[in-house]
């Protein structure tokens, strides 16, 4: 892994100081966390805020993909007086009007 962290180093325009510090971190031996836990606190926020996202953004793709974009039984939403509701709590205000979330599954 040293060669190669340290070739793609030679490679990361001078612009990327993260990337090359974790690189070279990576040439001299380092641990992928060690290399991690070296990088300025502001940086490594960057990475996990980063991760979060994309986790977040995979999660929600799949739950539209699954279900659609209307609410199911578990989903949180914002009211429309701005309280967050469960579907739970919608099901029981709609469910005199035989309306309400979706059972997930159900199409």
């Amino acid at each position: 892994m040293t060669d190669a962290a340290a070739e793609a180093e030679r490679m990361m325009p001078s612009c990327r100081m993260l990337e090359r510090g974790l690189l070279r971190s990576l040439a001299s031996g380092l641990s992928a966390e060690e290399a991690l836990l070296r990088m300025p606190r502001q940086g490594l926020m960057l990475y996990v805020k980063s991760a979060q996202s994309l986790l977040f953004n995979e999660v929600l793709s799949f739950r539209l993909r699954e279900f659609g974009p209307d609410p199911v039984a578990a989903d949180l939403a914002l009211a429309a007086d701005r309280k967050v509701a469960s579907s739970a709590d919608e099901q029981a205000a709609a469910g005199a009007l035989g309306a309400g979330p979706r059972e997930p599954g159900a199409r």
